[in-house]
């Protein structure tokens, strides 16, 4: 049983308690229990779209069909699509053009490219 509403069973805070804002000061609450959405593993993101106010990203992973007949081999089967808010799609590729040089590829940012 959670001591109060704002943490988790195993003492994790349930709502982030400095939550984001966007770029016209509404605060967005986080939740960050992983009870709350489900973890996709993708290759690829093959499709991504705009209509009026919403973006969608369709993604992919490759799997290999070594018994499938006639056709054997790499196949693209799509694992989920990501629709959302296109001022929050600008927040977050504005996040990973912060956080990708910096975190997921160190040594190129070191390089200068």
């Amino acid at each position: 049983m959670p001591k109060d509403k704002t943490e988790e069973p195993n003492g994790a805070p349930a709502i982030d308690p400095d939550p984001p804002q966007t770029d016209d000061g509404i605060s967005v609450p986080m939740l960050t229990s992983a009870v709350n959405y489900p973890t996709v593993y993708a290759d690829g993101c093959i499709f991504a779209s705009r209509f009026g106010s919403t973006v969608r990203l369709t993604f992919i992973e490759t799997i290999i069909e070594a018994a499938d007949a006639p056709y054997p081999g790499p196949k693209s089967r799509h694992v989920g699509t990501l629709v959302m808010p296109a001022e929050g799609f600008r927040n977050m590729l504005r996040y990973l053009n912060d956080v990708t040089p910096k975190f997921i590829f160190p040594n190129e940012a070191e390089d200068g490219e």
